[in-house]
């Protein structure tokens, strides 16, 4: 499961390695690729991905919040907000397990 609290600019960890993993496979460019730290790459990216969702202004921030981490797991292979045993696909356990 990923913490918000967790994918916040400066941050460096796994949980920032899945989202960035997840946004680079829905066709998100990350010029540095998968680092692990939430840097301006990544919060551009999320803002890309928001936007995408179809959010405008200062709903695409780019910082994630459950909703929209939850699409991107749909689609990129992370969960959010529930164990993973409860994630809406194998796949997407087997990131956190």
């Amino acid at each position: 499961m990923v913490a918000l609290s967790t994918v916040r600019f400066g941050k460096h960890n796994d949980e920032v390695k899945a989202i960035q993993a997840a946004l680079i496979a829905v066709g998100i460019d990350i010029p540095a690729g998968v680092t692990g730290f939430f840097g301006e790459q990544t919060e551009a990216a999320y803002v890309e991905w928001q936007c995408m969702l179809g959010l405008t202004g200062s709903a695409a921030d780019g910082f994630p919040d459950c909703s929209s981490l939850a699409q991107l797991g749909a689609m990129g292979r992370i969960c959010c907000g529930m164990p993973p045993s409860r994630c809406y696909r194998q796949e997407f356990r087997t990131l956190f397990e």
